[in-house]
């Protein structure tokens, strides 16, 4: 049983995943201003721990704000991971806080990340 613990949170995860999707969609639908984020993890390594950086996001002080989210492992030579995120808010100001946010609770959830790029529609 134990052998097959790691896929067994991963189909939990994706479960939880669309479920917050569906949840989120409806109060997300007024806002004006969209952005999307992405974040270099340099001290993600494994499945684990990406989805330890999702439940993070989707836990954050400003999910609320957050349309969509992922993360992954980079491949290649280049270490550890990355994350994107899609952000819906009604100000700039509203973006600034909930990607402050994301890098706290990532920085809480035990990694370092460092902000990409970030493009605001």
């Amino acid at each position: 049983f134990l052998a097959f613990l790691p896929e067994l949170v991963y189909i939990f995860n994706s479960l939880a995943r669309n479920q917050w999707k569906k949840e989120k969609y409806t109060s997300l639908q007024n806002n004006a201003v969209t952005a999307r984020l992405q974040l270099a993890i340099p001290t993600m390594g494994c499945i684990a721990c990406v989805n330890k950086i999702d439940t993070s996001i989707r836990q954050c002080d400003s999910a609320t704000s957050i349309t969509q989210e992922k993360s992954w492992l980079t491949e290649g030579s280049e270490k550890g991971g990355k994350a994107e995120l899609k952000i819906s808010a009604q100000s700039r100001e509203e973006i600034d806080k909930v990607v402050q946010n994301v890098v706290t609770a990532i920085k809480n959830a035990g990694f370092e990340s460092e902000t990409e790029s970030l493009q605001i529609d």
